[in-house]
Parts: structure tokens; C-alpha cells; sequence
């Protein structure tokens, strides 16, 4: 599951446990943030490193480990 899926199940499970019959916009919006920095720190752990080049692969490719798009 990805970090979105995780945040909206988040954000499901607070509307479902909450005994409000309605929300405001402004709740809505904190709960939603809120449901994304749980999942986050749910999930983000288990992606750590999954989209980092290694130093060693960045190097192979002839660039500079600290550069950016704008060093092309």
C-alpha cells in the first residue's frame, strides 16, 4: 500500500470513529493532514532508500553526488 492508500484508511478510520455528524472544512483539511503525517510515519520507514540512488551508482553515471538538475 502506498503512503496515500495508508493516509485515506487513516482518515477513514477517524471519521468512522468520530461521533460527529458533521465536519468543517477546516477539520477536514487538519484530519487529512494529520491522516498523511501518521501514514507517513507509518509507511515511510519501509520505502527509506527505495527511490535514493546509492553514491556509488550516482558516481558511475558521471555526476557529481550533491548535484542537481540545475549543474546540467
Amino acid at each position: 500500500m502506498d503512503i496515500y492508500g495508508a493516509a485515506w484508511k487513516n482518515l477513514e478510520r477517524k471519521i468512522a470513529s468520530s461521533r460527529r455528524r458533521s465536519l468543517t472544512r477546516a477539520d477536514l483539511i487538519a484530519w487529512q493532514l494529520e491522516a498523511l503525517e501518521k501514514a507517513v510515519d507509518e509507511i515511510g520507514p519501509l520505502t527509506r532508500g527505495v527511490t535514493q540512488i546509492p553514491d556509488s551508482e550516482r558516481q558511475s553515471q558521471g555526476r557529481r553526488p550533491d548535484a542537481d538538475f540545475r549543474d546540467s
